[in-house]
């Protein structure tokens, strides 16, 4: 029966390199410790096994640490993204849910960044901001929260006005009734409800009217 022949730290990492046989296993040194491993262990089906989940399971959290150095990510972006990569679901739940115990993966905190950076970019309503999270899997009462907090009634009306505004310019060649329907449906399509886009639209077309392109 084959045994492990050593188990040795690897400096700068919290892992260990297990050596039994022909297999080389590199998991989480905690891991290790709660397995009992030491030089000499029969290497049984059962402990073979458990160093394999525990090597693909440092793997994982390994290509999860990365996904997250480009940006904020949701709790079911990365069990996506750990799932395409082949990782088997007992292995995502526990990197995931590791991730979730240290804060590095937290829906409410990557709704309030989703929110910003969205609005930094380009005036978007609430609803479309909404239903941008949920498609990303962030629970509705989060959601909601995040757009509370960062696009109150007022600020949101402010910026569908600014978003009709520069929408104008496009609209010239059309008619009063043309150009109302255009804005509105431009307004909606961002996101904003239709009493916010029922009043930009009268605010901008009747007083300032589309411009025309002949001026």
């Amino acid at each position: 029966m084959a045994c492990i022949e050593s188990v040795s730290p690897v400096p700068g990492k919290r892992t260990v390199v297990v050596h039994a046989g022909d297999s080389r296993y590199e998991i989480a040194r905690s891991t290790a410790e709660e397995l009992g491993l030491h030089p000499g262990l029969e290497l049984t089906a059962a402990v073979e096994e458990s160093l394999q989940e525990a090597a693909a399971r440092r793997t994982a959290a390994a290509r999860a640490l990365r996904h997250l150095r480009r940006r904020p990510r949701t709790i079911l972006e990365m069990r996506r993204h750990l799932e395409e990569a082949g990782f088997q679901p007992l292995v995502v739940a526990h990197v995931v849910d590791a991730l979730c115990a240290q804060k590095m993966l937290d829906d409410g905190d990557w709704a309030a960044w989703f929110v910003q950076a969205r609005l930094a970019r380009r005036p978007t309503g609430s609803l479309a901001l909404v239903r941008e999270m949920r498609e990303r899997g962030v629970p509705a009462a989060l959601a909601e929260e995040a757009v509370r907090k960062a696009l109150p009634p007022d600020a949101e009306l402010e910026l569908a006005r600014a978003a009709g505004r520069r929408r104008l310019p496009a609209l010239g060649h059309l008619d009063g009734a043309r150009a109302r329907g255009r804005l509105f449906r431009f307004l909606t399509g961002r996101g904003f409800g239709d009493d916010t886009a029922r009043i930009v639209c009268g605010e901008l077309l009747d007083s300032e009217g589309p411009p025309s392109l002949d001026a």
